[in-house]
């Protein structure tokens, strides 16, 4: 049941914030904070991915970050997308068209 909406069992969301990052989603083994990243296309602070990357990254677990690095932590990374080439494109598609939004994600130790 969601709350905290204009209409009932709905929340509102902050347009201004919409996939900004910067959420508190947990924590990994010894206690280090895991935040969300900022995903709106913002060249400086957003999604810094390719299209081929982004897939990669969706469908590999790839890090770009880290050559040969890896993201999937279970079970904070899904290991089993049932999704096309042509949806993931499509997802990448929309994260490039939302407004961009400069939120640097700083995560304290």
């Amino acid at each position: 049941m969601f709350d905290g909406g204009v209409i009932p069992s709905t929340i509102d969301v902050n347009t201004a914030a919409y996939l900004a990052g910067g959420v508190d989603i947990g924590s990994l083994a010894g206690g280090k904070p895991i935040f969300s990243r900022n995903l709106t296309p913002d060249p400086s602070t957003g999604l810094p991915l390719t299209s081929e990357q982004f897939v990669e990254t969706m469908r590999f677990g790839a890090d770009f970050r880290r050559p040969g690095g890896t993201l999937r932590v279970a079970p904070h990374f899904p290991t089993e997308f049932h999704m096309t080439l042509d949806d993931l494109q499509a997802v990448y598609a929309y994260l490039q068209a939302i407004p961009a939004v400069v939120k640097p994600i700083n995560i304290v130790p």
